[in-house]
C-alpha cells in the first residue's frame, strides 16, 4: 500500500535531496556544526521547510520524522543530544 503524502515521514531536504541520515553521518564523522553542515550540503537553503527537521536530526540523531508543528521540533532541538549549535535560527 502506498503512503499518502501526509503520512510519509520527513527524512530529507527535498530542495537539495540530502537525507537527514547523510547529515547526521556527516556530523558524527566530522564534528561539523550546523552551519558547517549547511555550507557543505546546502540543506535548509532552498524553501526552508526542512530547517527545524535538520536541527532536530542533528540534535537527536533521529533521521525520520512525522510531520510536526514547529513548536514540537523546537522542543526536540532544545532537549536533544549532540551539537546542533552554530546558527542564529531561520
Amino acid at each position: 500500500m502506498k503512503d499518502r503524502p501526509s503520512e510519509r515521514p520527513v527524512d530529507r531536504c527535498v530542495c537539495h535531496d540530502v537525507t537527514f541520515a547523510e547529515l547526521v553521518r556527516l556530523q558524527r564523522e566530522s564534528g561539523a556544526t550546523f552551519l558547517e553542515i549547511v555550507e557543505r550540503t546546502n540543506a535548509t537553503t532552498g524553501c526552508g521547510l526542512c530547517y527545524w527537521y535538520v536541527r532536530a536530526a542533528l540534535a537527536s540523531g533521529e533521521t525520520r520524522f512525522a510531520v510536526l508543528a514547529d513548536e514540537a521540533l523546537e522542543r526536540i532541538t532544545e532537549n536533544g543530544k549532540g551539537p546542533a549549535s552554530g546558527d542564529a535560527g531561520p
